[in-house]
């Protein structure tokens, strides 16, 4: 946990115990909610915050380039070669 994660996590609590029991009662059901949808996801370790960024912003290719393999014979070369060496 992050400094400033615990200091909004402790605000939160603090205010809702001097000032309104409510908010936390909320606080704590969203938390709840949170942490059951969380357990509910099969591969929630592989939906991190960087993953779906890259899904978000994903856009198909726009260069003209063609990447192929191509295999020549080059037997006749090789001969040739030999023979000048």
């Amino acid at each position: 946990m992050k400094v400033h994660d615990f200091a909004l996590y402790s605000t939160i609590f603090l205010y809702s115990l001097l000032y309104d029991t409510r908010f936390l009662m909320i606080y704590g059901g969203i938390m709840v909610m949170y942490m059951i949808f969380g357990w509910m996801q099969p591969n929630s370790k592989y939906n991190t915050t960087r993953k779906k960024i890259m899904i978000g912003s994903w856009d198909e290719p726009r260069e003209g380039n063609v990447l192929a393999n191509m295999e020549i014979d080059m037997t006749d070369v090789v001969k040739n070669l030999e023979k000048y060496k």
